[in-house]
């Protein structure tokens, strides 16, 4: 995969800079290390974004949005104002010094089955659904997985993702998995920011 960030509309040397995305597991790409701070910056200033995958046709997008979406990971991460901030306050430049600090060690969870009976206990706590949210759930008891979808839309292209994890005997479920998404643009669930992750050990 390759991402080519276009600046403006004249053509020349330094107009459209290239990024080439190595294959990081099944499906997945990631960009090398060297590159974040060019590709963050491309992301923020960039008049266009070209994306081209192997052969396949590839397309491109407006990265407008992606302002909005960077200050977002920023606060809830804590980040704002920090060598490790993504983006400063409004009308600042991106950070020279870019280096994001490496994430706390990730907790260990082991997930146990859980009945509908402890599942009914643990929802009637769960927050109430907000106006206009979607709301989806999905549960996996053998496993101890609850997955559940807080969209703003009902093409469910943003809000929050988030896997709770059943553990002990009782009615105690914990944050396994946050995804989050603030700019409703068509943008897949499994793209979501993630603001939070913890290991998890299932039962099955």
């Amino acid at each position: 995969m390759t991402m080519v960030f276009q600046f403006n509309a004249k053509s020349g040397v330094g107009n459209a800079l290239a990024y080439p995305a190595v294959v990081d597991g099944d499906g997945g790409y990631r960009f090398e290390a060297e590159d974040t701070r060019s590709i963050i910056y491309g992301l923020r200033k960039s008049k266009r974004v070209a994306v081209s995958i192997d052969d396949q046709r590839g397309f491109s997008f407006d990265p407008a949005p992606f302002e909005e979406v960077l200050a977002f990971f920023d606060r809830q991460q804590e980040l704002e104002g920090t060598p490790g901030a993504l983006v400063l306050l409004p009308g600042d430049e991106v950070m020279n010094d870019y280096a994001h600090p490496v994430p706390p060690e990730a907790d260990t969870v082991e997930l146990t089955p859980f009945s509908q009976q402890q599942l009914q206990h643990w929802q009637v706590e769960y927050p109430e659904r907000k106006p206009n949210e979607v709301i989806d759930v999905e549960t996996y008891p053998a496993r101890g997985i609850v997955v559940l979808i807080r969209a703003k839309t009902p093409a469910r292209d943003c809000g929050v993702f988030e896997r709770w994890g059943h553990t002990g005997t009782g009615t105690n479920f914990v944050l396994v998995e946050r995804r989050e998404m603030p700019v409703c643009n068509g943008i897949a669930q499994q793209h979501w920011i993630q603001t939070y992750r913890a290991n998890s050990i299932s039962p099955q």
